[in-house]
């Protein structure tokens, strides 16, 4: 159903019945892939963490003591100053292993190419090992602050990615049905008021409007640009879907809009 009172001259393309084609706005694909990337990077982050802080453990639990030989010295910048890492080589059952490992300053003044460095092997997997030099907790497998920190960051990286893909979504689904779908209504703005988000000037605004049956509903459109026609504010419409009413979208809406025609 069309309301016969709206200016077609203006709304044009708002008046094709439906279902209507829609397209997605450029930026909500934006948020939406940013959301989802956040949530998959956080995850795979926290993945990579909980598997080290799980063979560090495993190694304190199983590990036995061995001795190894530096291959090479290196320093790398980074918060707090340089750190130092030894690339150590070593035989297990007769087979040639590698491995990588942080070093203190002490223990990078004192070593060298060809020098012994003990280290801890997991016999069930000798490919798992760590530098046992001043039997630090970290290298030992035993969760500190900082351990939990690294793997509790991510994700609450991917939570708030997850809650960001989430939201997105959701809008998505409700304004796109009622694009599609639904039926044209006249709006009365509530309330209107000036919001920042993201450094930017919006609108945000409160409206109702009425059904055919006489049901009124209310709802809440916010992020609206501040170069929004003047029009739509003061001839203020609604898409709803007929069979289900509170499924509604304030026009022109976040994530969708129709064809130019």
């Amino acid at each position: 159903m069309i309301d016969s009172e709206l200016p077609v001259s203006f709304y044009g393309e708002l008046l094709t019945p439906p279902p209507r084609k829609l397209i997605i706005r450029a930026t909500f694909a934006v948020y939406l892939a940013f959301g989802v990337l956040m949530l998959l990077f956080g995850l795979f982050l926290a993945s990579v963490m909980v598997r080290s802080v799980i063979s560090d453990d495993l190694l304190k639990k199983r590990g036995i003591d061995m001795m190894a030989k530096v291959a090479d010295l290196e320093t790398r910048s980074g918060k707090g100053g340089p750190h130092h890492f030894a690339r150590y080589r070593y035989v297990y059952q007769e087979q040639d292993f590698e491995g990588f490992g942080l070093i203190s300053d002490e223990e990078y003044g004192s070593l060298s190419r060809g020098s012994e460095i003990a280290i801890l092997v997991d016999p069930l997997k000798p490919t798992r090992s760590a530098i046992n030099l001043g039997q630090s907790p970290r290298r030992l497998g035993e969760m500190t602050t900082i351990d939990y920190l690294l793997v509790f960051s991510p994700l609450v990286a991917a939570g708030m990615g997850g809650f960001l893909a989430f939201a997105f979504a959701t809008t998505y689904r409700q304004e796109s049905r009622a694009l599609r779908f639904g039926d044209i209504s006249h709006a009365t703005i509530l309330t209107k008021e000036e919001v920042v988000i993201r450094g930017s000037k919006t609108l945000k605004i409160t409206y109702n409007f009425s059904t055919p049956s006489g049901e009124m509903l209310s709802g809440e459109r916010d992020g609206l640009s501040l170069e929004t026609p003047e029009i739509f504010l003061e001839e203020p419409i609604v898409f709803y879907v007929p069979r289900s009413p509170r499924i509604n979208a304030f026009y022109p809406m976040k994530t969708v809009r129709l064809p130019r025609i």
